[in-house]
């Protein structure tokens, strides 16, 4: 994968993304003297790199689902079907545990502008994912170069839903193999122009009820024949 760790600093987005963060901060300040923002921040870059593996092995299987079976508050497996290629399977499976144990280490806990990485509740586009997708590629324009070049792939959109359920802070990294950079960053800037396109469309993530702004990692696809899949969030 190309993805190189990206440092977290984001500006505050909302007025009411700080009136929710000093509201959870006495509730959190137990877990912020045990955990520094540095230590936040570089387990939330290790997140991004998963769910780019992960979106990534999903890619080469539209068909594929993944379902975490909880013991109470514990997961106790996995259930992944669709995937043919017990190799890739098993490495999923790697992949989600992970990317489960990282994601609840740093459970309702904000980066250093009020910025939370996993929330009790995750944002989520108001009609749905499914309807999201089938949206975000109806709306995403292929850059003809791309095309004439048989360039297809990921790129892989971050963003953050702020309080109020709009959409700040979009960058863009990708997965492509090319050498073709000029057509990289043309489908890099139609990712993100789509991507920004469904602000004020999401719901956001909340903590005891209370709307707050999380950063979101998610993959739009670049596909001359093959199916899309949707990816579980």
């Amino acid at each position: 994968m190309k993805m190189q760790g990206i440092t977290k600093r984001l500006s505050a987005s909302a007025c009411g993304t700080l009136i929710a963060f000093f509201t959870l901060c006495v509730s959190q300040s137990a877990f912020a003297q045990t955990k520094h923002y540095d230590e936040i921040e570089k387990t939330q870059d290790k997140i991004e790199s998963l769910y780019m593996n992960v979106y990534g092995i999903m890619d080469l299987y539209p068909g594929t689902t993944y379902q975490y079976i909880h013991d109470g508050d514990e997961v106790s497996s996995i259930t992944i079907t669709g995937m043919p290629v017990e190799k890739d399977k098993t490495q999923l499976e790697v992949y989600l545990t992970e990317l489960e144990k990282l994601k609840k280490d740093i459970f309702n806990l904000s980066n250093r502008v009020g910025v939370y990485y996993a929330a009790e509740t995750e944002p989520k586009p108001k009609k749905g994912f499914d309807d999201f997708y089938a949206s975000l590629q109806r709306n995403l324009t292929y850059p003809e170069d791309a095309k004439e070049n048989g360039i297809e792939g990921l790129v892989f959109v971050k963003f953050v839903v702020d309080s109020r359920g709009n959409i700040g802070h979009v960058v863009a990294d990708e997965d492509l193999d090319t050498s073709f950079d000029w057509v990289v960053d043309d489908m890099k800037k139609e990712a993100k122009a789509a991507v920004k396109s469904t602000s004020g469309q999401w719901e956001p993530a909340k903590i005891g009820g209370i709307p707050v702004s999380q950063l979101v990692v998610l993959p739009v696809q670049f596909k001359l024949e093959s199916p899309y899949f949707i990816p579980p969030y």
